[in-house]
């Protein structure tokens, strides 16, 4: 494996601080990983590069800067990165820290999923499933799904479970369905979790499963689900568990919802 001597020499001093329990050491252990990751970056390195990317791009040390998260995933991804390819992709579609630009970020998409990347081939997918950007295909859209899911996407199990119980699915259909969700939730996935909860909440009545569903509900909450919080607000408060319905509002005011005033 290459290391440069530069990065070598900061990785010993990471080490003394790691060691090093004292709190006040915090702020020198950050600067040292800062430096070492750039000077890994000015070499090439594209998983460093990738990784100052999403320092800048969440305001690790400083204010979110998603233009300067666009120049570190650039470089990785002319270096083959996939997920840089993708990060990347995704600036240039909502236009932060970028010109927008459609053309550019399907061209990385398609650049990504050539080599596989499972949120790229999911992300496709989407494009291709609603015409956006892209030419409506909704079977060249289910077969990124599928690819993407043996990949381990969790969004393209929770598209493909969504696909199958759509609109008016069979008893099989419902069975994949949630079958694919469960895959989802399993991944940590609150819009599956919650899918899950209305399908055993008597959507379906073969399926009925009051207790699953509560269990999905809460769930999902606890993942910050905001729906499922509202949900289950309104259930503690209808069967009089208003301290319960309060901590669910609360939860949900954390997340930026305001009640209406009536």
């Amino acid at each position: 494996m290459y290391t440069s001597k530069t990065a070598g020499r900061g990785f010993i001093s990471l080490g003394i601080c790691l060691r090093d329990k004292n709190p006040t050491n915090t702020n020198r252990f950050k600067t040292l990983f800062q430096a070492e990751l750039e000077a890994l970056g000015e070499e090439g390195d594209s998983d460093a590069n990738f990784m100052l990317g999403l320092r800048a791009y969440h305001g690790a040390d400083s204010s979110p800067a998603p233009r300067v998260a666009a120049v570190y995933w650039r470089h990785a991804a002319e270096k083959g990165h996939t997920d840089a390819m993708y990060s990347l992709s995704l600036l240039y579609l909502n236009g932060r820290g970028v010109q927008a630009s459609p053309k550019k970020a399907i061209e990385l998409l398609y650049h990504a999923c050539s080599r596989h990347h499972p949120g790229a081939l999911n992300r496709l997918g989407c494009h291709f499933w609603w015409g956006d950007v892209v030419s409506q295909d909704r079977e060249k859209a289910l077969t990124l799904f599928t690819y993407a899911h043996q990949l381990g996407s969790a969004e393209a199990a929770y598209n493909l479970g969504i696909y199958c119980l759509s609109p008016t699915p069979s008893y099989n259909d419902v069975r994949s369905g949630i079958h694919y969700l469960c895959q989802a939730a399993q991944q940590y996935l609150p819009e599956a979790m919650a899918q899950l909860a209305a399908c055993f909440d008597g959507k379906y009545p073969l399926f009925e499963d009051r207790a699953a569903s509560r269990q999905w509900r809460e769930l999902a909450a606890r993942f910050d689900h905001l729906p499922s919080q509202l949900h289950l607000a309104s259930h503690y408060l209808y069967i009089d568990k208003s301290q319960k319905a309060y901590q669910w509002l609360h939860r949900a005011a954390q997340q930026g919802h305001a009640p209406r005033n009536t």
